[in-house]
């Protein structure tokens, strides 16, 4: 693309004074300046005379300036000579969703909680940052694991009852178990309460409670009742998970600080995987062999458990919204059993059939249409109206027709990959890349429906500060810090537990939560990025304190903590001090 004789005449008639083969002002020499856009060098040289142009910073105000006739007309026409040369030379690559997004997105279309990521092969990475669309490959395997992850979410999704069951609360405890029991005054202490006391960190036996086991993946409520014992100190305990499974993790769902006195209660919602027991251990409590012996007259400071409580698992909505984006508008019923008494048997399960003459066409529109993240008609639905066709010819039922043609829509170019036309982005891709962003999920509805009506463009500040106040926030700051960071490989790089023993469980969670905090404050009040580097203020816990020697601070929880004048902490960021405290150990 070259430039044409117009705009060369107007550097001629309006600029030539102070960039000619003499003058050479700011070091350009406008004589000197090709017209073959296709030059990088010349078209940043170009850019850089519409933009200066533009924004009024040339010719400076000393200079005679042009007609405001001719200024828009230079800036029109080398404008569109600009955009053609980039639009023809710039190769973008189509950006799939990566694993979390692909599970957070099916998870939130459906009202799930599954784990699909770890059905998928790990991301490629550019920069550590796993959203890069070069790095983003897909294989023959991957498009297996999309299948089976499809049907496991609308398997999940689809109601197997009429009704919707009861929340189901588990009441547990260390004692009443014979794993328990066997423990309690040797190891453990019970007390008058009925609240066991534990004075040891970690070891043999450890604090789980094998009767608060859940028996499917779901979010729960929890609550641990619990207080310090023979103690004028608060004594912080880890709340986790834990699983008999080969190779399972233990997921620290927080940390609590108990203080003396009366017992209080923590209360706290997570996703508990299925199978998975509460694991309470109390932090920086240590009981030597011989005082084992007499646990009963033991007078040393202890944790005392009286019950912990899980309820669910939660759910949003009966039937999910899956259901519902699913099956709205078709007649599905249940298949009444030949004796009517077995549907008052503990092992009935319901089975359920799709009735009448239904129009399938509008069902998976609708479900196109979310999945696609952008309106939809009939045109784009006839290929999965086609493969229900077939799936019912074939000899299956209707509703496992309309299974897979949803799963098909699952596993369909237009869900897996960001669709953005050529040019400025549309609305819809506009919101689409808004959410991914900073939810790490599909657009929600009042994004959807600025794209729609056409107001996304000019409210989208607005938008960007609601979305960084969801309650899917928290996602953004995690993935993004631990890519930026590293921090996903944090467990790779720990330092060796003899020669660093003050390096603890409680230590690390305490320095991811930190930094994350501390990222999201910046975000949140708007700070200057100065604050990486130099910052007065710090996010502290009680465990964080004592590494960094900052006195008077208790609990568990992080809080913003202005630091004293002249501390040694003063200077760098959290984040910064986090990585920094890893290198001194490795």
């Amino acid at each position: 693309m070259l430039v044409s004789a117009s705009p060369r005449a107007f550097l001629e008639n309006h600029c030539y004074d102070c960039h000619d083969n003499d003058a050479q002002k700011g070091g350009v020499d406008f004589t000197t300046l090709g017209d073959d856009l296709s030059s990088p060098a010349t078209f940043h040289l170009w850019e850089r005379v519409h933009d200066r142009l533009a924004s009024g910073e040339m010719p400076p105000p000393d200079k005679a300036h042009p007609s405001a006739e001719a200024k828009t007309a230079f800036l029109g026409e080398l404008s569109h000579r600009l955009s053609e040369t980039h639009a023809a030379q710039k190769g973008t690559v189509l950006r799939r969703l990566n694993q979390l997004e692909y599970e957070n997105t099916l998870n939130d279309m459906f009202g799930t909680t599954l784990k699909l990521a770890e059905l998928l092969p790990d991301d490629g990475r550019s920069g550590e940052f796993d959203t890069v669309g070069e790095a983003l490959s897909l294989s023959m395997v991957q498009l297996q694991g999309y299948l089976e992850a499809a049907d496991l979410v609308i398997d999940g999704a689809i109601a197997k009852t009429v009704e919707q069951s009861e929340l189901k609360t588990i009441t547990a405890s260390y004692k009443g178990t014979n794993e328990g029991d066997k423990f309690i005054g040797k190891v453990w202490k019970e007390l008058p309460d009925g609240a066991i006391a534990r004075f040891n960190d970690g070891g043999y036996p450890t604090g789980m409670i094998r009767s608060a086991n859940v028996r499917e993946r779901g979010r729960y409520r929890v609550r641990v009742t619990g207080y310090a014992y023979q103690n004028d100190e608060p004594i912080t305990a880890m709340i986790a998970g834990t699983s008999f499974a080969r190779g399972s993790t233990q997921p620290v769902y927080t940390y609590h600080t108990f203080f003396p006195g009366e017992a209080q209660t923590v209360k706290f919602e997570t996703i508990i995987d299925k199978n998975y027991m509460m694991l309470i251990e109390p932090y920086g409590l240590f009981m030597k062999q011989h005082q084992r012996e007499e646990v009963d007259s033991h007078n040393g400071p202890g944790l005392a458990i009286r019950s912990v409580e899980i309820t669910g698992p939660l759910a949003d909505s009966f039937p999910s919204q899956g259901h519902h984006l699913i099956f709205n508008g078709i007649n599905r019923v249940e298949i009444q059993p030949h004796n009517p008494k077995d549907k008052l048997k503990s092992w009935y399960k319901p089975k359920f059939k799709i009735t009448g003459e239904t129009d399938i066409a509008p069902a998976l529109q609708r479900l196109a249409t979310r999945a696609f993240r952008r309106p939809t008609n009939a045109e784009d639905v006839v290929p999965y109206v086609d493969l229900f066709k077939n799936e019912v010819s074939g000899g299956s039922s209707a509703e496992e027709s309309l299974r897979t043609a949803a799963s098909a829509i699952l596993c369909a170019p237009e869900f897996l990959y960001f669709q953005e036309p050529p040019g400025l982005l549309d609305n819809h891709a506009l919101a689409s890349r808004l959410s991914y962003f900073l939810t790490r999920s599909l657009p929600d509805n009042q994004l959807l429906a600025a794209a729609r009506e056409d107001t996304l463009a000019s409210t989208i500040r607005t938008h960007t500060e609601r979305l960084l106040s969801s309650k899917h926030t928290k996602r953004f700051i995690t993935d993004f810090t631990d890519a930026w960071l590293d921090l996903r490989e944090v467990n790779f790089t720990n330092p060796d537990d003899k020669l660093f023993p003050e390096y603890d469980r409680y230590l690390q969670w305490s320095m991811l939560e930190e930094t994350r905090a501390f990222f999201h404050h910046l975000i949140e009040a708007n700070l200057p990025v100065t604050n990486l580097i130099r910052s007065e203020f710090a996010f502290l816990n009680e465990r964080l304190a004592k590494h960094y020697q900052i006195d008077d601070i208790q609990g568990a929880h992080l809080r913003k903590v202005q630091l004293p004048s002249g501390s040694p902490p003063r200077r760098p960021s959290l984040a910064r001090r986090h990585l920094e405290s890893h290198r001194q150990w490795q």
